[in-house]
């Protein structure tokens, strides 16, 4: 390909189109290489130097009878549909947004490297996180609930290595229900903190978590919100910690700022792709055990869909967050987004608590005299 071809005159044709490159993609995200490739060889085709591009999404090959129409349908209506996924695969439509985008493609595909989701608390020596992101419609599928499992492992500096390892999602449903889903989570894993959202809808939630004895467990307190002081019983567990975006202690912006450098520097790490762990599932035979082995991956791949649909704006020194498409909801990122930021705000307290104990070891700390 790098040498001109030699024509039946022994030398080179100059009507001849020579050193020809041919890329052939299926749709991606606006922040891949291939997107970048696809718009140099759209404006060479502009300034009509010799270039082309064609693409067609499902419609032609359903036209001529080489895909399946009701295959798509079945796709569509799929409990694990990705909308994001199926515009770029069968539409040719490519996603996201190249110059304000969250965080880039090639950042949070850097971080999926766990192989093994968990269900429940695997190691005593580390910490376990839920984060959850609360919705109320039943019925309606762009109202979900998700629920984020970060688990934090001691660097023995005061700091976690995180690892997000599993993601549950549903519909949203009655609070009663949605308090036994989390309180039933919280013993699975032993949590050492729930954080709930209560802008809007949370703060219904929480009020069933916290005066409701709604199961055999006891009722939660919460640990950073005065208000709910007046519903504490003896046996009220310290669990919950109440996310407010126009707090003072847990602005948006804030939050926002933190999972842009979190993923931006590979400092979390996320369960790798449906793709890799279906490859190494592949000796589960059994269909329904291998869909239910799956599913924490799917859920990582609809976050990082999620993510992918995002872009930020500045207002002023403000972060704020913008889906490019409505229909794409944004439950899980905001579930793992909170999630990350209280222990970001833990790390904090563990390094205040560390300059405390070195301030007070020192008061105590005595030179031993000469002796004459």
């Amino acid at each position: 390909m790098a040498n001109n071809r030699i024509a039946t005159c022994g030398g080179t044709d100059p009507n001849e189109i020579h050193k020809s490159t041919a890329y052939v993609t299926t749709a991606g995200t606006r922040q891949s290489f291939a997107y970048e490739k696809q718009m140099e060889v759209l404006r060479m085709m502009v300034e009509e130097k010799s270039a082309f591009i064609f693409g067609a999404g499902y419609e032609l090959p359903v036209m001529h009878d080489q895909l399946d129409l009701d295959y798509i349908v079945s796709l569509k209506e799929s409990e694990t549909f990705n909308p994001l996924g199926f515009t770029r695969e069968y539409e040719s439509t490519w996603t996201g947004s190249s110059d304000r985008s969250l965080v880039s493609f090639e950042d949070i595909n850097e971080c999926r490297v766990l192989p093994k989701a968990e269900e429940k608390n695997m190691d005593k020596d580390a910490m376990y996180v839920l984060s959850y992101d609360v919705a109320r419609a039943e019925g309606l599928a762009n109202a979900n609930s998700a629920l984020a499992v970060i688990k934090c492992i001691p660097r023995g500096d005061g700091t976690y290595t995180k690892q997000l390892i599993n993601i549950y999602s549903f519909e949203g449903t009655h609070f009663q229900e949605q308090a036994k889903f989390l309180k039933q989570k919280v013993n699975d894993f032993k949590a050492s903190i729930l954080i709930v959202d209560i802008n809007g809808l949370g703060s219904g939630l929480v009020d069933f978590l916290v005066t409701d004895t709604i199961d055999e467990n006891p009722p939660y307190s919460v640990v950073n919100d005065d208000r709910y002081n007046a519903y504490k019983t003896p046996n009220s567990i310290p669990m919950i910690f109440a996310i407010n975006s126009s707090s003072r202690d847990t602005k948006a912006s804030d939050i926002h700022n933190l999972f842009i450098n979190l993923v931006s520097n590979h400092r979390v790490k996320l369960l790798i792709s449906q793709s890799q762990a279906r490859t190494k599932l592949g000796n589960v035979k059994d269909s329904q055990k291998l869909s239910d082995s799956l599913l924490p991956y799917v859920m990582t791949d609809l976050l990082v869909e999620e993510v992918m649909n995002l872009e930020y704006k500045q207002a002023g020194n403000d972060t704020q967050v913008k889906q490019i498409s409505k229909s794409i909801t944004k439950d899980k990122f905001s579930a793992f987004q909170y999630g990350l930021f209280w222990i970001h705000l833990e790390e904090k307290r563990n390094q205040t608590r560390k300059k405390q104990d070195i301030s007070v070891s020192q008061l105590f700390k005595f030179k031993q005299g000469k002796l004459y």
